[in-house]
């Protein structure tokens, strides 16, 4: 397993996603800017480092509509079959982030563990994809409003009535909103009976 790490940028400092990261210091940081924080995503030659050293390479990456990662990795693929055609390189867009990036990453592991062939890893691990489902809930709307994704107005009215967003993805892997609650402990009620109406589980 290797991974290849995203870097942000906050209030002039930049923190890298790796065995480094502080995520109490990248938070502090975040509430000390007035700007949203930036990410730069890895270039190709960090993925084509990475696919070194394997025959058979699988690759999960953040959504392809968040994130420019997915578009490296898949020139870096481009880059090592011209080097090394008999390498079987093939790129996941998770369609996710954070968790369900790990959950196709170990899906993947156990496919390949078992001995099955590279086709038959790359099939059942797509349908991984499109068997999940992401949930999060926002307790802070901080750098939605200083990225402009909510006005100052919207933002004030949401703070006062300390309103927790619930959120998601579609299917193709952009967040979208799934409703909203007054605590967190609501706001999770309200995330188990979004899965309990999944019919895709």
């Amino acid at each position: 397993f290797v991974k290849v790490p995203l870097t942000i940028r906050s209030n002039g400092s930049t923190f890298v996603d790796d065995e480094t990261f502080d995520q109490a210091d990248l938070l502090w940081s975040m509430r000390q800017s007035e700007d949203a924080p930036s990410t730069a995503c890895p270039a190709p030659q960090a993925y084509l480092d990475a696919y070194q050293g394997a025959d058979d390479v699988y690759v999960v990456t953040l959504t392809a509509l968040l994130s420019g990662s997915h578009n490296s990795a898949e020139q870096a693929r481009l880059l090592l079959e011209e080097e090394n055609p008999e390498i079987n390189v093939h790129v996941f867009n998770s369609c996710s982030a954070s968790a369900g990036e790990v959950l196709l990453a170990q899906k993947v592991y156990e496919l390949a563990k078992s001995g099955l062939p590279f086709d038959q890893v790359v099939a059942q691990a797509t349908r991984t994809v499109a068997d999940t489902n992401t949930l999060f809930v926002l307790e802070n709307l901080d750098n939605l409003k200083k990225n402009g994704r909510l006005t100052r107005v919207q933002a004030m009215l949401t703070g006062a009535l300390r309103i927790k967003l619930i959120m998601g993805s579609t299917p193709e892997g952009e967040i979208c909103k799934h409703g909203q609650a007054l605590s967190v402990k609501q706001a999770l009620a309200k995330i188990v009976d979004i899965m309990a109406a999944d019919d895709r589980h």
